[in-house]
């Protein structure tokens, strides 16, 4: 299931699993992959996330949570770290490429509280994500409703 921004086409979410799967394709043949007409909606910054699944089974997760590169960039970096560099898996083989999501996040948005039940309280159902934090202590949480 691919988490992308209600604005984004049908044309432009297929653009980006292409640009994924090419991009990882590539690499195999020590090439490189490009879109021929990058779209708006890629050159905006977004927290972006590559997942690769094989047999249903998570093969390679890689992205960042927070806007720090464009659409595309993020979807091109990420796919070659899911599977190339996810610590938790070695590098993807060729015959291993199948399934293919890509997210696009959202810019999180801060919300205060002063103890959990106020936090809860804020929280609004359906959100895909939460990151807290404490001084310097992170913990982030991508857990999808559906």
């Amino acid at each position: 299931m691919n988490q992308l921004k209600p604005h984004m086409n049908e044309a432009n979410h297929q653009s980006l699993l292409k640009l994924a799967r090419e991009t990882i394709k590539a690499k195999f043949f020590d090439r490189k992959y490009e879109l021929e007409f990058i779209p708006r909606e890629f050159r905006e910054k977004r927290g972006t996330f590559v997942t690769l699944h094989k047999q249903g089974e998570l093969r390679g997760c890689i992205g960042y949570i927070y806007p720090i590169k464009s659409v595309y960039e993020g979807v091109k970096e990420n796919a070659l770290n899911a599977a190339f560099h996810d610590p938790r898996f070695k590098p993807l083989q060729k015959e291993e490429l199948r399934e293919i999501e890509i997210s696009i996040l959202s810019q999180p948005i801060k919300v205060d509280f002063k103890e959990p039940m106020e936090l809860i309280r804020k929280l609004k159902p359906g959100h895909r994500g939460v990151i807290l934090e404490k001084k310097y202590m992170q913990w982030r949480s991508s857990r999808r409703s559906d």
